[in-house]
């Protein structure tokens, strides 16, 4: 664990742009001015606040760190790892790594699916709305199947029964990103988490700016 961590039960959106405004400068352009607001416009404290001090913590869809880097600063993460399917975050997330025990991922191709085996909890923060409605219930399934008993999955993403809050996501991740994305309904979230026997906690919900998000936690059995 990186010796300068200040473990901190609950933050504000605010103070964590703080704590991401020196390592987001070193990595500069887009990358950096994305990963700085990020707080702004995705719940990232209270995704935090779902995971337990000194958990072992694996990020599917990880970017360029940032979530990583802040449980690895604010909740002791015993060990913070990630995985994403772009190359350019994993190298941004490099900006990270540098500055505490993170350990990302090499760049791995889409067809490659991450070993979730020794993690305490598995992170997916807005990655499911980019996942193919076709794909999207047999991804929740792999990622359940692939967790050891008793692990935590921690769900963050847009919440499609709020029509305008979910129309600016999609007009952000076309603009940003240059994709069209499908998102999840949280009911058909806690369906797909049913059908693997996994205990579902219910569904909180969470207004930021002019998005609307969703977290579920479930319980490998």
């Amino acid at each position: 664990m990186n010796s300068n961590a200040t473990p901190r039960s609950s933050m504000t959106p605010t103070e964590l742009l703080q704590e991401l405004r020196e390592p987001s400068s070193e990595m500069g352009g887009l990358s950096g001015l994305k990963t700085r607001l990020r707080p702004l416009v995705c719940p990232l404290h209270v995704v935090l606040e779902q995971i337990p001090m000194g958990a072992r913590l694996f990020d599917i869809g990880c970017g360029s760190g940032s979530l990583l880097y802040l449980a690895v600063r604010l909740r002791a993460a015993k060990s913070a790892h990630g995985y994403d399917v772009s190359q350019g975050a994993i190298k941004a997330a490099g900006t990270f790594a540098r500055r505490s025990d993170l350990v990302c991922a090499k760049f791995l191709p889409v067809s490659d699916f991450p070993n979730l085996s020794g993690y305490d909890v598995v992170t997916l923060v807005d990655v499911l709305h980019h996942i193919p409605p076709e794909r999207q219930t047999g991804f929740l399934a792999q990622i359940v199947h692939a967790m050891d008993t008793g692990a935590k999955l921690v769900i963050l993403d847009i919440n499609a029964d709020r029509v305008v809050p979910a129309m600016c996501n999609q007009i952000h991740d076309l603009v940003l990103n240059r994709d069209w994305v499908h998102p999840m309904r949280s009911r058909d979230v806690v369906a797909a988490l049913d059908a693997v026997r996994a205990r579902v906690d219910s569904p909180i919900l969470i207004n930021t700016l002019w998005y609307s998000h969703y977290l579920i936690s479930a319980y490998k059995p």
